[in-house]
């Protein structure tokens, strides 16, 4: 069983963070900098926006505040943890999550030089950048495939869903459509299938009440060889 250790200690870190106790400070003598509690939010979102993360923060007090130093400890412990994600493409506008060697479903090959379909599946765990969740996405490919030759001929769908280990996750939402190529190399027909989805995870302060809510997106594929 995987043990989500990684994601409870930075869990258990922000929890420490976001006690109101700790973010007001109209007692604190130095009578330090303090900003509204929407203007501490959105200085998060924003940080987090330029790692390619959505954040929300609900159920906050609105007439609550935090001091700037408070702010400042936040934001340089999100620039902290996303300095070592780096799996973030440009090009395809999401976080690629590779999977080497998908499984066939159905092993068999029909003794005929007919087309036959083909199913392969693959799990990969998605993580959210901003180390705050996790959880299985299994998918499929259905292709077809010229039993006479050998090659396949097209690949007819592929889907995705959550299903197995999650840490924290809200939701998976497949985008509509998916990327597929198919090539021959060496003798040997070779495909390759990518989706892309928007993961969300989540949790809840227990003393403040405060949800945080992250959002993502990944691509997530992989190829076969016959």
């Amino acid at each position: 069983m995987k043990k989500p250790i990684a994601f409870l200690l930075t869990l258990t870190l922000l929890l420490s963070s976001f006690p109101i106790a700790s973010a007001l400070d109209s007692t604190n003598e130095n009578k330090a900098e303090t900003i509204s509690a929407e203007e501490f939010f959105q200085a998060i979102q924003d940080e987090y926006a330029k790692f390619h993360i959505g954040y929300t923060a609900e159920g906050y007090d609105p007439s609550a505040t935090f001091t700037q130093d408070f702010l400042n400890e936040r934001l340089n412990d999100i620039r902290s943890r996303m300095s070592s994600v780096t799996n973030y493409s440009e090009e395809l506008q999401s976080f690629v999550e590779i999977i080497p060697e998908p499984e066939p479903l159905d092993t068999a090959v029909p003794n005929a030089v007919m087309p036959y379909k083909k199913t392969y599946s693959m799990t990969k765990t998605i993580k959210s950048p901003s180390n705050m969740g996790a959880a299985d996405i299994y998918a499929e490919v259905d292709t077809t495939i010229d039993a006479q030759y050998n090659v396949f001929m097209s690949i007819d769908d592929m889907t995705t869903k959550q299903l197995g280990y999650a840490f924290n996750f809200e939701s998976w939402t497949q985008h509509d459509g998916f990327e597929s190529k198919i090539w021959t190399q060496n003798g040997a027909s070779n495909m390759e299938c990518y989706a892309t989805g928007t993961l969300v995870v989540s949790w809840t302060g227990p003393v403040a009440g405060i949800k945080h809510s992250y959002s993502s997106e990944h691509t997530i594929g992989g190829g076969a060889t016959l």
